[in-house]
């Protein structure tokens, strides 16, 4: 059975049974299944063949859904491309992946659609909301009623199913490919973690997101619906939980704290989430946010832990405030861990499991992993004797925003291509809203001035919103350690302690 056979079957058991709901309705199984069909049987009527890159650049929409079972069926390899990227960023995945066709929506395709236009590889691009232009053709243009000239298992275990994307500490995006094999086994620990055991599932965060296609895939695998909504801002999560009934809701730590002060401006009582269980993840999550939601919401938060790097969650903390350290948690069912220390003592966390990439996308091709060694996480951990992850720190500098993650070297470059600009250095620090924020020391050519307007303006071609600095300073010149080195680290403690209360700062 594959991933799509897997839906299918549940499909065909159920076709009136809800697959997703949204606020003021629910699609059922059936409608996604025979929209998918369509969806296949276009792609292969436009030539596809197993192998083929497929870029989907959409929001949380219902075809979204049927292009990635389309793609699952057929062989063909998902490329998620967020719509929080810039068009020069699209360019950048669109030349790595060289995928054969685009299936986008017209607001997102718009700002960058001399990106397809361009490209040497994409033969047919798709576009929702649009009549179709010279170089591209209406959405109505890829469905077709001809029953799909495939079998619903034409895609073997080793037959390569996506190529996520994200930021890389060389300050460019770094690709990660998923064979249809690893990718269930990404399902299966999403389904250790949780999903799809009970009622309804929401992710709190847009379904392009690589750990949201492993919690819609895994939902729908069970039988379970998911939510759906364009935007999940907390004014919409908090209508969703007052309108439907959810077994497991999961978003990152700034997601629950917003929601949670939505529900404290609300008029009348917050909905009753006893016996949901609501995972945090992407990064660290205070203890206080777990304790303030489950006096609001009567659900404790669990923690999860995982990187791009594991195309999964690998570790989970079931229940945050229940340790009084900073903790992980426990390795899911069939994950591997290694502290790089002695017994005790704290040291980098290393991983091996069974959803591990199987390699880098090169171009062309895979560059394939050694998936029995070990993954060096780049964080700093301390076991217990029961085995409990104590998380010490990070040692890599990237940034989560919104449990995104962010190179300081890719905004760092996309600053010193501004003409009066001779370097840049940018470090992350905490932020109520975001989680982190990052701070740019910027570092004028000689004789030349910018402003901090300028600056935001220039990076909006290059590098997308969420990515712009929080705060922009002009220096005279950059920070260095004795080393030569950029003490980012530093830095980030330096500026968080000057604006620390007077009495909190030794």
């Amino acid at each position: 059975m594959s991933i799509f056979s897997d839906f299918q079957q549940t499909a065909l058991r159920r076709p009136d049974a809800p697959a997703l709901l949204t606020l003021d309705d629910a699609i059922p199984y059936g409608t996604v299944l025979a929209l998918a069909e369509r969806i296949t049987g276009g792609l292969l009527a436009a030539g596809l063949r197993t192998g083929d890159r497929v870029a989907v650049h959409l929001t949380n929409r219902y075809e979204l859904v049927g292009v990635y079972y389309a793609c699952l069926r057929t062989g063909a390899v998902i490329v998620p491309l967020s719509h929080k990227l810039s068009a020069g960023e699209v360019d950048q995945l669109i030349a790595d992946s060289a995928p054969r066709f685009y299936v986008g929506e017209a607001e997102v395709h718009e700002p960058c659609a001399h990106v397809t236009e361009k490209s040497a590889t994409v033969e047919r691009a798709w576009i929702l909301d649009s009549p179709g232009t010279a170089t591209t053709s209406a959405w109505e243009d890829l469905l077709t009623d001809d029953a799909p000239d495939a079998p619903a298992d034409a895609a073997g275990p080793d037959d390569l199913a996506a190529i996520f994307y994200t930021s890389g500490t060389t300050g460019l995006p770094k690709s990660l490919v998923l064979s249809q094999a690893t990718l269930g086994a990404g399902l299966d620990l999403t389904r250790a973690q949780g999903v799809g055991h009970a009622d309804a599932t929401y992710y709190m965060i847009n379904l392009i997101n690589p750990w949201g296609i492993l919690v819609l895939l895994t939902s729908l695998r069970a039988g379970r619906p998911l939510a759906l909504t364009p935007v999940n801002t907390p004014d919409v999560v908090l209508r969703m939980l007052r309108t439907h009934r959810f077994g497991w809701i999961g978003g990152a730590p700034t997601g629950f704290r917003a929601l949670l002060a939505e529900a404290r401006a609300a008029a009348g009582p917050a909905p009753d989430l006893t016996g949901t269980r609501c995972v945090a993840g992407g990064d660290a999550c205070p203890a206080e946010l777990s304790r303030d939601f489950a006096a609001r919401f009567g659900a404790h938060l669990t923690g999860v832990y995982g990187m791009t790097e594991t195309a999964a969650p690998v570790i989970e903390q079931p229940r945050i405030d229940a340790v009084g350290e900073a903790s992980i948690g426990w390795p899911l069912p069939g994950v591997e861990v290694r502290v790089d220390a002695a017994p005790g003592e704290p040291g980098e966390l290393l991983l091996r499991t069974p959803s591990r990439p199987v390699g880098t996308w090169n171009g062309a091709g895979v560059d394939r992993f050694d998936r029995t060694e070990w993954l060096a996480s780049g964080d700093v951990v301390r076991q217990r004797d029961d085995g409990c992850l104590l998380f010490v720190g990070r040692k890599k500098d990237l940034i989560m925003v919104e449990g995104y993650p962010i190179a300081p070297l890719e905004i760092e470059q996309a600053l010193a291509a501004h003409p009066d600009v001779a370097a840049a250095l940018v470090f992350g620090v905490p932020d109520e809203s975001t989680g982190e924020r990052a701070i740019a020391l910027v570092e004028p050519e000689p004789g030349r001035r910018v402003d901090e307007h300028g600056l935001l303006a220039h990076l909006s071609g290059r590098i997308g919103t969420y990515k712009h600095p929080g705060e922009i300073r002009i220096v005279d010149a950059l920070p260095v350690l004795p080393s030569g080195k950029l003490g980012r680290q530093r830095l980030a403690a330096a500026y968080t302690a000057s604006r620390a209360p007077r009495g909190e700062v030794s």
